[in-house]
């Protein structure tokens, strides 16, 4: 006789996370692919028509139910998976849609989930103090801080390339 294991804590949030990044990347697509260009009432009536855009709703409906399993078999409370979801929406679109991936954006999102883990460790320490000291948030901070600073800003370096949205220009705060 088999014996099934049942879905742990880590697998719940794990399929949450690839569920929300689903949701994201079909509703996107289902909004993007208008034909007719629509806007107002009559692209809601074609986002109701589309099956892509609902199979998004799905996704996110399993999403809270995968969110809600996990944390009612925690046995305490874990992570969220929110780090995972960046990755995951990466590699749908890298695999579903075709879309060329920049370096930076995979560098950003492995550099957020190694943040989650560094605040998870930092949270919850084994031994010691049970609360992190103000040196170990302030070089915490420092690192990542620095590098999410140097990731987001590193498209506007690069002669010939479209600025990033710190670097905003216009009136109405949007980049041009």
């Amino acid at each position: 006789m088999i014996r099934k294991a049942p879905l742990n804590e880590r697998s719940l949030r794990l399929l949450a996370a690839l569920s929300n990044a689903a949701n994201v990347i079909t509703q996107h697509i289902a909004s993007t692919s208008d034909p007719a260009g629509s806007s107002g009432w009559r692209l809601v009536v074609y986002l109701f028509r589309n099956p892509l855009w609902l199979f998004g709703w799905i996704a996110l409906v399993g999403a809270f139910v995968f969110q809600a399993l996990a944390s009612v078999t925690a046995s305490s409370r874990g992570p969220d998976a929110d780090g995972h979801e960046l990755v995951f929406g990466l590699l749908i679109r890298k695999v579903w849609i075709h879309q060329s991936i920049r370096p930076v954006a995979w560098a950003s999102a492995v550099l957020t989930c190694v943040g989650i883990g560094v605040f998870v460790a930092m949270a919850e320490p084994q031994g010691g103090n049970p609360t992190p000291s103000s040196h170990a948030w302030a070089s915490a901070l420092a690192v990542f801080g620095g590098a999410a600073a140097i990731l987001t800003s590193w498209p506007c370096a690069a002669p010939g390339s479209s600025c990033s949205a710190l670097r905003c220009r216009g009136r109405n705060g949007v980049g041009t």
